[in-house]
């Protein structure tokens, strides 16, 4: 089983919630978190990159964001 970092998990949420599929600035508002345009770009990538969502980048923004998994799948690393 997989288990992400809580920050990744935030952003997983907050797509979900979205139905499956957001922009990086939808995201940003949706988390709810001070985090910079940056910091959620690096997220995004991480996750990109472990498999959990695919995306579409123009001009240094995440256009669409699509899971790539069920919600089930996800755990919090301290469980």
């Amino acid at each position: 089983m997989r288990k992400l970092p809580e920050a990744e998990l935030k952003v997983m949420a907050a797509l979900w919630d979205a139905g499956g599929e957001a922009g990086s600035e939808e995201l940003l508002c949706a988390v709810d978190e001070p985090w910079s345009r940056t910091t959620l770009l690096t997220l995004l990538k991480r996750l990109e990159s472990r498999g959990f969502v695919t995306a579409a980048l123009a001009d240094f923004e995440y256009t669409s964001v699509y899971a790539c998994g069920p919600v089930p799948m996800l755990r919090r690393v301290d469980e």
